[in-house]
């Protein structure tokens, strides 16, 4: 049952092969915002640092004797920089928020219904509609995140103390603790970060297809995986896939660029195939997504189907 959704979920795409155009536009866009965010404050500092440019010589040692001095005397270029990527940062997010609600939608329409069209107008009334739930749920679940980011600093702050405390002057037993402290945290860092991967991932497939707010999506999504471990597997199946296909991709495109005369061009027409193929491969997981939930959960599309995986 999982290949046949990912199968789906590829065939799901190639009749929706807008969606990869609109997200391969969108990356495009991101580019042009990132040159015109930091074109702006770079023009600036060029302008403003070829009056100084005489005394560069002389930055180093004001910043080892006083950067505050340093700091003080270009506050204006760093503040502008730091605005410029306040905007830019805001501006892509927004853009990927919009783009993800508009494409999952699509999606989830397509995959409802079989006779479904694509159309633009389709693509921005789901962006529309989902933005602001998308957007709210994915503060929610961030700002979980954040906080039990914090609460594991803490208690691996108290752990750490609490180590010092008992190995005292015995060196060995010391190293011995703190190097399997740092492993446990490490592996507990990695497990945190592919669970709410795994977890935003089905939040925003049900937060889209069930049409619910914010925390309604993340109690259903809680509920969901509860009901059906499986679907973890799942989904890191799905995205462990992605990452591979991704990193082929850039071994491929890596020596190319070394190719003498050539090789530019090369490697330039194989980062456009690349941004492609990523967009294609991006919108294949999120269908493959949307069919797994929509058989698990016996939606009418596929009603007349066996969902084995609804009881694993």
């Amino acid at each position: 049952m999982i290949f046949e959704c990912i199968k789906e979920g590829f065939a799901l795409t190639n009749k929706n092969l807008q969606v990869t155009v609109i997200r391969v536009v969108a990356a495009i866009i991101s580019l042009i915002a990132l040159v015109f965010c930091f074109a702006i404050p770079l023009i600036g500092a060029i302008l403003y640092l070829g009056l100084d440019i005489a005394s560069a010589q002389d930055l180093w040692p004001i910043l080892q004797g006083d950067p505050s001095t340093f700091i003080a005397r270009y506050l204006g270029i760093i503040t502008l920089f730091g605005i410029s990527i306040i905007c830019y940062l805001t501006f892509v997010s927004v853009l990927f928020i919009y783009v993800l609600g508009g494409s999952v939608g699509v999606l989830r329409n397509a995959a409802a219904n079989l006779n479904y069209t694509f159309s633009l107008s389709s693509f921005f009334r789901e962006a529309g509609q989902n933005y602001g739930r998308l957007c709210r749920m994915i503060t929610l679940v961030g700002i979980a995140l954040l906080a039990l980011l914090i609460a594991l600093l803490i208690i691996s702050v108290i752990i750490m103390a609490v180590v010092n405390f008992i190995s005292g002057s015995i060196a060995f037993l010391a190293m011995y603790l703190k190097s399997f402290l740092v492993v446990a945290l490490i592996i507990i860092g990695a497990i945190t970060f592919i669970a709410s991967f795994v977890f935003s991932a089905y939040a925003v497939v049900i937060c889209v297809i069930e049409r619910v707010g914010a925390v309604d999506s993340i109690k259903k999504t809680v509920s969901f995986l509860i009901d059906r471990p499986v679907a973890l597997l799942y989904c890191i199946f799905l995205f462990a896939g992605a990452v591979v296909l991704n990193v082929l991709l850039f071994t491929v495109r890596v020596p190319v660029g070394f190719v003498p005369l050539l090789g530019p061009l090369f490697s330039f027409v194989l980062s456009i195939m690349s941004v492609l193929v990523q967009s294609y491969i991006s919108v294949a997981v999120w269908a493959s997504l949307i069919i797994y939930y929509m058989k698990c959960m016996n939606y009418p599309a596929y009603s007349n189907e066996v969902c084995a995986l609804k009881h694993e």
